[in-house]
């Protein structure tokens, strides 16, 4: 079978970058566990491409401080290009998924699909994105349907929703939606809460308050 992986991660994370980078870290402490949460994420637009690089990093520590990783970390990298001022664009995904208490703990998918800008105003942002891709676990490779969709509502000047929805087919289902209630503090920083949900085949969330700050001049 050929490899998709080993042909469209190099394709994606080459070339100069000069972009919107933002860090967040949080976390959050229960009763017998808490949660910490890093994010990395990067957005390049120029010429009609636009390349995303999103990251995700939890770790938990139980009260016999022996820390555990939560396996959720998470990297999607997205290289995406569309024509003027259409509403539909190509792209190629790629991304990492580790999880250490999964039985497949690794999943790597690289693939290519279409995408549609379903809403753009200026409160309300929304697109689904569809792609044929390359599964790669523990367990070999197979092909699968990845379905995503992305909303974004601003509820006044400083306060604004997103969600992020994953939907990955194959031999094992895997589903991730995201959900955070952010507020703007300058044009720098924005605190949040947050929600990952997860289930592969294992239903997991994890709920965070995070600091994110960009690291570009406005």
């Amino acid at each position: 079978m050929l490899n998709l992986n080993k042909i469209l991660l190099p394709l994606l994370l080459c070339g100069t970058v000069m972009a919107d980078t933002t860090i967040k870290f949080g976390g959050m402490v229960k009763e017998e566990m808490s949660d910490f949460n890093f994010a990395f994420d990067l957005k390049e637009e120029a010429n009609g491409w636009q390349r995303e690089i999103e990251s995700n990093a939890f770790y938990s520590k139980g009260m016999n401080n022996e820390g555990l990783l939560n396996g959720k970390v998470i990297f999607d990298f997205t290289g995406t290009r569309w024509e003027g001022k259409t509403k539909h664009y190509v792209f190629a995904v790629g991304g990492y998924n580790f999880d250490k208490y999964r039985v497949n703990e690794e999943r790597i998918v690289a693939g290519i699909g279409h995408g549609i800008k379903l809403l753009r105003t200026p409160t309300t942002k929304a697109s689904w994105e569809t792609s044929v891709a390359n599964l790669n676990t523990d367990f070999g490779n197979e092909t699968i349907i990845r379905n995503s969709l992305w909303f974004f509502y601003k509820l006044g000047e400083n306060f604004s929703v997103t969600n992020k929805y994953l939907l990955e087919s194959g031999d094992v289902e895997y589903t991730r939606n995201e959900t955070y209630l952010n507020y703007k503090l300058t044009d720098r920083t924005m605190v949040s809460a947050g929600n990952v949900y997860t289930k592969d085949p294992i239903s997991d969330n994890i709920f965070t308050i995070n600091l994110t700050i960009s690291l570009n001049d406005k």
